[in-house]
């Protein structure tokens, strides 16, 4: 693009070069691991190889590759198209290009090593997210039953009261179901013990602390964590729905009960 015949910057001022480049380090932040010469009509650039083997070893990345970035790019792997547009390997080696479409072609990428943990991790984290929502959705769903099956008792079963002269078998049968639903769904919506649904800060630095630095077996540990914690949720959410069920089949009988004794009277 700089020195091709057809470049679009050819014989450009070092402000528009510059100006191309700092896009492109900006789009892939990666501006720290380059040392840009541009001048009127000219671009190079070098990799600062020290620069980034330090800061590889600083993040616990091997053969001087940093964990977040590809930053090893050895020069049996470079396309000839690089080679093509003035890239090469000099004495102490590093890659040095005079060309700001190679560069840019160069670019750091993220590595995929950690790709599938990360993937796993996020999805035992959105599990538990899930089991969380429908723990509040079914306490939610409870409370609006428990006042329905109040309404009910105090409208349909003073009805048939009155116009009885008492509660009659039906009566009894729907007093029944109307206790038994209201102590299931009172169950339901009282806290429950047990329940996990997130990491202790503290316990897990001092259990994770030994595997700093390595991303990949800490969501490896945590993924396992995750899953546990998931299982025990989930004994304890299928017990709760349960529950919940059979309140819910009460009130039905209720209904029934005190529309069959009120129809009885009609």
């Amino acid at each position: 693009m700089v020195d091709g015949e057809r470049g679009r910057l050819r014989n450009a001022d070092a402000g528009k070069i510059g100006e191309r480049a700092g896009k492109v380090s900006n789009k892939y932040k990666m501006a720290k691991h380059y040392k840009l010469e541009i001048a009127a009509g000219s671009f190079s650039y070098e990799r600062k190889t020290e620069q980034i083997k330090a800061e590889a070893c600083l993040d616990g990345g091997r053969d001087g590759v940093p964990h977040a970035y590809w930053a090893h790019i050895r020069w049996s792997r470079v396309p000839a198209a690089m080679a093509a547009r003035g890239c090469r390997r000099s004495a102490s080696g590093a890659l040095r290009c005079t060309s700001l479409s190679s560069w840019r072609s160069e670019r750091l990428v993220r590595m995929p090593e950690t790709l599938l943990a990360r993937l796993s991790f996020d999805a035992a984290v959105r599990a538990l997210d899930l089991q969380e929502r429908s723990v509040e959705q079914i306490r939610g769903r409870a409370g609006i039953l428990l006042a329905t099956s109040s309404v009910t008792a105090s409208f349909l079963g003073a009805q048939t009261i009155q116009r009885t002269a008492g509660l009659g078998t039906l009566g009894t049968l729907a007093l029944i179901s109307l206790v038994v639903s209201i102590g299931l769904f009172v169950y339901v919506l009282l806290p429950k013990e047990g329940f996990v649904f997130g990491f202790s800060g503290p316990k897990t630095y001092e259990s994770l602390f030994e595997f700093q630095g390595e991303e990949e077996e800490v969501r490896r540990r945590l993924i396992y964590w995750l899953e546990t914690f998931w299982q025990s949720n989930q004994t304890k959410i299928d017990a709760l729905s349960r529950y919940f069920a059979a309140a819910a089949l009460a009130l039905m009988l209720q209904l029934v009960f005190w529309a069959v004794a009120l129809g009885s009277t009609i």
